[in-house]
Order: C-alpha cells, then structure tokens, then sequence
C-alpha cells in the first residue's frame, strides 16, 4: 500500500499573501531545461546521500523519519521516496509537439474560466495553509486557501518536490528587497533547505536553496551547509535574515538568507536535533530538543550552552511557554507532556498525555494543544500548574505526525 501521509504544515497569517499571485508561464524549452535540472540535482543528491551513509555508517542517521515507518522501505526504495520529482517524465526534444500545444492551449481555455479567476484571488480575509503531504514516492507541497466566515477549504497551488518534507517555516524576509515578502522555507530528507516565494504559483524552482551536500567526503563538514536530514527550522523574526535550522548530523546551523550561506555553527549536541524554537523576545536565545533526552538553551552570541534538561524521552517538540519567558514545554516520543524552568534548570511539571509519541504541540495564554501517532488530538487547559485535559478527539485518520494552531483563532 503507498504511503499517504502529511508530515508537517504551516499557517499563513490573513492580509500576508498577495490578492493575485504571480503565475511563471514556460514554454516548453524552459520547462524541459527545469524539469531535468531538478531531476539531475536530486537523483544526484540522493546518490550523495546514500554514498556518506555507506561510508560513514554513523549510528542513528537511518532512522531520521521513522516516525513516519520510513524502515519498511527497502535501501533502494529509500533512496527512491527522496526523489518526489524522479518519477516526472523528461521532456525530449522529440516529444510530440502538437500533443504539448494542446495542453497548452486548454491550460489557457482553463485560466479564462470565471470560476477559477475567482478561486486563483486571495481575499484579506483569507488565511493559507502550506502542507507537505508525501504519496508514494511524491513529494509535494500544497498552498491551501481557508476562509473561516465562509467555512471554504480548497488547494490554491501546488509545487513538486524534490525531497519528502520535513518542517515547514514562514518567514517575510526577502533578499535584495525592502518590503516584506510571503515566503516558505522547508526541511527534508535532503541536507539542502529550500526557500519558496508562495505568492509566485506554477514555479518548479526555489527562489532561495540554503546548502550544499558534497560528494567528496574532505568537504563535508565545512560550513556549505548540512550533511544529513533537516529535521526543524525556525525564523527569527527580530532579525529577519536569520533562519535556524536543526539536523539528522547532530548540528544547529545559523543562515544568513541575504548571503545565502550558514554563519554560525552548532556541533555540541550528541544525537539529532529534532525541535528549535527562537526565544520571542530575546534575539539571541535558542531551545532546543534532541534525540538523547535533552532540552538545551543556547546563546548564539557565544554559541555555548546554557542549560540542559533531561527528560523521559525523545524531545520530539519543544515551544516557548505562552507566559513565562523563562519556560518552554515538551512533547516526548514517550507521550509525555512538560514544562521545563530554565532558571531552576528542572521540570516544573509532567504528565502522560498521550499512549504514543507527541507529534505536534501548540499553545495559547490558557491551553495547550497536543497531537499524537495514537491518532488523537488533545486539549488542555493551562492556567499555571500543571495542565488538565478539556477535550480529546480521535480522529479515525491515522498517525497525526503535525499541529498547528490558526494564528487568528486558536479554537
């Protein structure tokens, strides 16, 4: 059975995303020379990957989705899922052209319709959610229009992707332009970071690539960029040039998105990192969460570590507490839910939340949202002490693998 599931997702505030997006128009040259330069470049990473796996053979680095039962694929099959776009046909010179034209001349039919127009223009009231959602072998990401007073839901545009998705991160910053932008940076199986431009649609290339995976073993490690899996991004939004990024190889990487390189790295963790979240008001604090049962403070001024918390397992999720500035909460793949005090360097609380690994974790100034691969969804209450739980669903749709609450209404 193909695997059909959603590993992560990202909400687009109201008023962000341009009324009518751009739409890139190819012709069929350039469609051909974009299609089989994507294919080159991930067929050619995939390879570079599995060839530092081989040699290497470090501990851990196999494992990096499987959350998402990724160990059932056999090697070659592993190698396969990287490449969502492998499986697109390449388009030869001596492909038939009248059959091209045609579609072609009904995409244009299709844009004419009213409907559609209507559907293509984002209103003020409008919210997107970006989704990378696996098939397969396919790896895509869908930029969803929701309208809350209307109750609409419905897919605006998709993107083919060259990697499964990993973590998805909105950021307003764009390189060499003084308003602010709608972009999307995303994290996957690949040690690239990909940066999209979400109000540009019919585009099969990044506006931004952060990263470089190189095949000669003696260049890996310098500062091109990561050489494993990206499992976590976040945007510093107090200096919006700076995208943080946690990784399969056991680093934290610092980005700076106008030079388009890393600046500052981080190789003091001992397992992956799975989880960072920049502190909301001081610039230069980082919380991370690892696979060897830590949560650690980071200062990237002196790139050291603060603090570390041990806790009951996997830090699968880690956020900064909604009110308190010197706490963050935990999710564990033990299923345990927590709040970690930086200042006495202990947790403050924990409790069993869910059966199974939590996967997703939100929170708001009086509840905590939490999902799980139990297949369910979890409310709780939070008004100081330790949380109690108001509401639960279970879904029926399988492993939940990510949660995200709507930046305007966290109900």
């Amino acid at each position: 059975m193909d695997k059909n599931f959603i590993p992560c997702a990202k909400w687009i505030k109201r008023g962000i995303a341009k009324a009518k997006p751009e739409v890139v128009k190819l012709t069929k040259k350039e469609l051909k020379g974009l299609v089989n330069k994507a294919k080159d470049r991930v067929l050619t990473t995939a390879e570079s990957i599995r060839t530092s796996t081989q040699d290497e053979g470090e501990p851990g680095v196999s494992d990096a989705g499987d959350q998402f039962n990724m160990e059932d694929y056999d090697k070659e099959d592993e190698v396969q899922s990287l490449i969502g776009i492998g499986n697109m046909m390449s388009l030869d010179e001596e492909s038939d052209e009248s059959e091209t034209e045609s579609q072609a001349e009904e995409e244009e039919d299709e844009d004419e319709d009213d409907s559609d127009k209507e559907d293509d223009e984002i209103k003020p009231t409008d919210n997107l959610i970006a989704v990378g959602h696996v098939y397969g072998d396919i790896s895509i990401l869908e930029v969803y229009v929701y309208n809350e007073e209307g109750g609409d839901l419905y897919v605006h545009h998709d993107v083919m992707l060259p990697t499964i998705p990993l973590a998805l991160e909105w950021l307003s910053y764009v390189p060499s332009q003084s308003t602010p932008g709608n972009l999307l940076a995303m994290g996957g199986m690949s040690p690239e970071i990909l940066v999209w431009d979400l109000d540009v649609t019919n585009t099969l290339e990044p506006l931004l690539q952060l990263g470089e995976f190189s095949e000669t073993k003696k260049y890996q490690h310098r500062n091109h960029g990561h050489t494993d899996a990206v499992l976590d991004l976040s945007w510093n939004c107090q200096l919006p040039h700076i995208l943080a990024s946690g990784s399969v190889d056991r680093s934290v990487l610092l980005w700076d998105l106008g030079k388009a390189r890393a600046v500052s790295q981080f190789k003091q963790f001992k397992e992956k990192v799975q989880t960072l979240e920049w502190h909301p008001s001081e610039v230069n604090v980082l919380v991370t969460g690892t696979c060897d049962r830590k949560v650690q403070l980071l200062d990237c001024r002196i790139g050291e570590t603060l603090t570390s918390i041990k806790v009951d397992g996997e830090v699968e999720k880690v956020i900064w507490h909604p009110s308190s500035q010197f706490s963050a909460l935990i999710g564990t793949s033990k299923g345990t839910l927590g709040c970690a005090d930086f200042r006495t360097k202990k947790l403050v609380w924990a409790i069993n939340a869910h059966e199974e690994e939590v996967t997703g974790l939100a929170a708001d100034c009086d509840s905590i949202v939490t999902s799980s691969t139990d297949q369910t969804v979890k409310v709780w209450g939070l008004s100081g002490g330790e949380p109690t739980l108001r509401f639960t669903k279970h879904t029926g749709l399988g492993e939940l693998h990510t949660l995200q609450m709507c930046p305007e209404n966290s109900n």
